[in-house]
Formats: C-alpha cells, structure tokens, sequence
C-alpha cells in the first residue's frame, strides 16, 4: 500500500484523537504508529539490493513511484503476532498511554495493508509463518497482475 495513505490516515486519526482527548502526546504517538511501520521496508531493501542500489531504488520511488520485487520479505514491524505481544505487554506492565496508542495505530496500519494489498497470502502479516516460510516472496504473495507488489 502507498505509504501516502498511511499518512494520511495517520494524520487524520492523530488530529481527531487530540480534538477529542487533548492529549498531544497520544495524538502524535497514534498518528506516527500508522506510519512508522513501514521504516521495516528499508532493512528489506538493504538486504534485498545493498546499499548503494537501495539508496537509488528509494530514491526513484519517492519521484516516481517505481515498483521493486523483493526476493525475500522480512517486514520485521508487519507482524499482527508481535503487535498483540507488545500489546498484551505494554497493557499489563507499562501502563503507557502514547504507547499504547503507538500500537493502536500500527493496527490500523496493519489492517489497511491486510485490505489493501490483495495480493497478501492470508497468513502474510504474521511474523511466525513469515519465519517458517523463510521469508521467500513466492509464498507470501501473488505477483499476478493486480497483485501485491512492494512500493518504493
């Protein structure tokens, strides 16, 4: 999914969570949180090309758009598993308000790419199967036309 809409859908959540609460520090922490997890994409493009081919891939497609297949997906942040860990925990032991809306925001994130990108296997944003399918692009989506590709 275009990181624009994450943004976006950042930006606007953070506003209205602060007309609503007042509170400027959950308001930033939920608006980065739907942003934040595509920092992920850059350690899959270092990995995937290096670090001279990445800076350019990157740099191309913050102009113009272009689209990278990746031939491993690690997407270390996209983990539906690991954000329900640091959920369970963060509720229980750090009773930390803009932390939790940090997450609250990568679960929309989340939840735009599940819907979003069709061409995700089901099981694509769990981190565990990720792992078990050895992060091989092949089994986590369809690059059929109209399918899911990485956007740089």
């Amino acid at each position: 999914m275009n990181p624009a809409r994450h943004l976006g859908a950042g930006a606007a959540l953070g506003a209205g969570f602060y007309l609503a609460s007042g509170d400027p520090a959950s308001a930033a922490a939920l608006g980065a949180g739907c942003f934040i997890l595509d920092a992920d994409h850059i350690f899959d493009f270092l990995r995937d090309q290096g670090f001279r081919k990445s800076l350019a891939l990157l740099r191309e497609g913050a102009v113009g758009g272009r689209r990278i297949k990746l031939r491993r997906l690690y997407l270390w942040f996209h983990s539906w598993d690991a954000l329900l860990a640091l959920a369970v925990y963060s509720f229980f032991f750090l009773e930390n308000r803009p932390l939790m809306a940090l997450l609250a925001g990568a679960a929309v994130h989340l939840g735009m790419d599940q819907i979003g990108n069709r061409g995700a296997r089901g099981l694509t944003y769990i981190l565990a199967y990720r792992i078990w399918k050895g992060f091989r692009r092949e089994d986590l989506v369809a690059d059929e036309p109209g399918g899911m590709e990485m956007e740089g």
